[in-house]
């Protein structure tokens, strides 16, 4: 009798969006990184956030929309904890 063995691969795609009480104040960097800009259309989202626990992409929430400029999208590639970002830019409704 032979035994057959299948191997599952399972992944979740979890999505967060943070609101505007979010940042603990022992970590304010990101939070002083997107202060100037805070106010705009734009999303944030960061790739391969993480920390000592875990690691996720996030998306932040429409309390932390930012103005899209360069100086912004450098400095939060710029933060070590963060491998990528970008700005998403949100349409106005007609």
């Amino acid at each position: 009798m032979s035994a057959v063995r299948k191997t599952i691969e399972v992944s979740y795609d979890l999505r967060v969006l943070f609101t505007d009480h979010v940042f603990d104040t022992a970590n304010l960097t990101l939070k002083q990184t997107l202060a100037g800009y805070r106010g705009g259309r734009a999303t944030v989202i960061l790739h391969g956030y993480h920390n000592r626990a875990a690691q996720a992409d996030l998306e932040l929430g429409e309390a932390w929309r930012v103005n899209a400029i360069p100086d912004l999208l450098r400095a939060l590639r710029g933060l070590s904890w963060v491998e990528a970002a970008k700005i998403k830019i949100v349409k106005s409704e007609a």
